[in-house]
């Protein structure tokens, strides 16, 4: 990067015309998934250096066209310098280029051209690019840089390349801790170096990531470096809101707006005005909301169901969590390919707790610390092998099952006594609990508790609540699936402790009893689900057309 620096700085062959000088420039390394580094060394001859994350935007064109380009931001064209300097309008519609908002929004800044040179590694994929920004304004509607410099340009980079792909990390400067980010090992300095620079930026952050890998945590994180830190931090987790609700709970909605809204309610939107909205699991969004999404980043206005009164400006920075490979989704037809694109500008991706090994021990620590203080227990300390043993360990579940772990650890040295201590011993005990091939009864009766609480919620204001009584039918589903697995219905009865009742033969009415309970919660189900609110909103439509 000094090289190429040095190079741009000191060769009279790149000696600007008068009037026109080098703004800005940067190094972005990243795949088709996520960014690795940003080297952000300005190559400015005017110290007018600017946001070094800012030309992200234009990852799309070059990993589309894989050749350097030339944009004209006056005359808004991009230009190949290559051949006879094919230009192509971008008010025009075109398969490879889109002026969108916020492609205006980049191109509205000081520099009158830029660069963008692609970086390939030892194979010719794609691993990054350069970009250089020039004010230039004498010329405009010139190919500016000329095609000569670009290829010269281009043959710089493709000679510095392999140091810049394979140079290592800097040594870790540290992270200030804190109770949002209390563990920063050195692993994950490349990855705080590039969140850090991004939370200060407008544009949408992707952060994708095995579940349990910490993704909310740092966008709350990035929200508090941000320039929107004093502003509300909101959270939209897509998995505990039911699909028909996903635009509700976005937008918000009017009183009246859908059977069940007995009220005003503000939106996710409106509750974070000035401030950062998380949006996890933003796989999981209904196809309806990903349109009103696109149009809500692209416009950055909204509007509130059953509001008469015209869209709402935006004024939000959206962050977005991912567990999942976008791009499959996208090419499965279960996520839009232009939504993708619009969240895809500064994709960050988390390592796993199995790849940044250098932080469970500190990990293990604040959680002893956090679930001691919240218990009132005192002040517990890890032993070095009972750390040691924790650092063996694969964590497929990664910071999630950690904590698990620790909590276990914890409730098993306080109930055996002694000085307050966690020992090897004591982890051994706790991990031999964990055994990911096989379910657990305690994680599925809490995703059921949370279906049937999400389906009472889909159904209030229907003036039928969901009684708790209709939760029998998961007794009936236990003992259901006993008379299924068992050779007679007697011996399904004594598997499940009720032998009591094969002697006086009351077994066959508590099995009606059994499927009873089971049809009245699927028969409730039914109900809610075809009131849902967005349902009758569609068929109050209907009924107006």
């Amino acid at each position: 990067m000094e090289a190429l620096a040095g190079f741009c700085r000191n060769n009279d062959d790149l000696e600007a015309p008068r009037g026109a000088e080098v703004v800005h420039g940067s190094v972005h390394l990243r795949s088709s998934r996520a960014y690795r580094r940003l080297i952000p060394h300005a190559f400015a001859t005017g110290g007018k250096a600017g946001d070094v994350v800012r030309s992200a935007e234009l990852w799309s064109w070059v990993s589309r066209w894989r050749r350097a380009l030339i944009i004209d931001t006056a005359l808004l064209q991009v230009i190949i310098p290559s051949g006879d300097g094919e230009r192509m309008d971008l008010d025009a519609s075109h398969d490879d280029i889109e002026l969108t908002a916020s492609v205006r929004r980049y191109l509205d800044q000081q520099a009158s051209h830029i660069l963008v040179l692609p970086l390939l590694d030892l194979s010719q994929a794609l691993a990054g690019m350069v970009t250089l920004e020039f004010d230039a304004a004498d010329q405009i509607g010139e190919v500016f840089p000329p095609p000569a410099l670009v290829e010269t340009l281009q043959t710089v980079v493709d000679a510095a390349a392999p140091r810049l792909l394979t140079r290592p990390p800097r040594a870790n400067q540290g992270f200030e801790t804190d109770e949002l980010l209390p563990v920063a090992g050195p692993t994950m300095t490349p990855v705080l170096e590039l969140l850090a620079a991004f939370a200060r930026h407008g544009e949408t952050l992707l952060l994708s990531g095995q579940t349990g890998t910490g993704k909310s945590r740092l966008a709350r994180w990035c929200h508090a470096q941000s320039p929107r830190a004093d502003g509300p931090f909101e959270v939209l987790d897509l998995m505990t809101i039911p699909e028909t609700m996903h635009m509700a709970r976005l937008m918000g909605w009017k009183r009246g707006a859908f059977t069940g809204a007995t009220s005003n309610v503000d939106g996710a939107v409106s509750r974070a005005h000035g401030g950062t909205l998380f949006i996890d699991e933003i796989d999981k969004l209904s196809a309806d909301t990903q349109a009103g999404l696109l149009q809500l980043l692209e416009d950055r206005s909204y509007r509130v169901l059953g509001d008469n009164g015209g869209d709402r400006r935006a004024d939000v920075r959206f962050i977005v969590g991912t567990n999942v490979d976008l791009m499959s989704q996208v090419e499965a037809g279960r996520f839009r390919r232009d939504l993708y694109y619009r969240i895809h500008v500064l994709p960050v991706q988390v390592p796993a707790l199995d790849e940044r090994s250098d932080e469970i021990a500190d990990w293990a620590r604040f959680m002893l610390a956090r679930c001691s203080q919240q218990l009132d227990a005192g002040d517990w300390k890890f032993s070095e092998s009972a750390l040691l043993e924790l650092e063996k360990q694969s964590w497929p579940g990664n910071l999630r099952q950690l904590d698990n772990v620790v909590r276990r650890t914890h409730i098993m040295a306080r109930a055996r006594g002694g000085e307050a201590a966690v020992t090897r011993a004591d982890v051994l005990r706790a991990l031999a609990m964990e055994n990911p091939t096989a379910p657990s009864i305690s994680d599925h009766l809490r995703r059921a508790a949370h279906a049937f609480v999400q389906l009472a919620l889909t159904g209030d204001g229907h003036g039928r609540p969901l009684n708790l009584e209709l939760a029998d039918a998961f007794a009936g589903h236990v003992l259901d699936q006993a008379v299924k697995c068992s050779p007679s219905k007697a011996k399904a009865f004594d598997l499940v402790g009720l032998g009591n009742l094969v002697e006086h033969k009351n077994h066959y009415r508590r099995y009606r009893k059994a499927q009873e309970d089971i049809a009245a919660l699927e028969r409730r189900e039914a109900q809610v689900h075809a009131m849902g609110p967005l349902a009758s909103e569609e068929a109050k439509h209907r009924g107006a057309d």
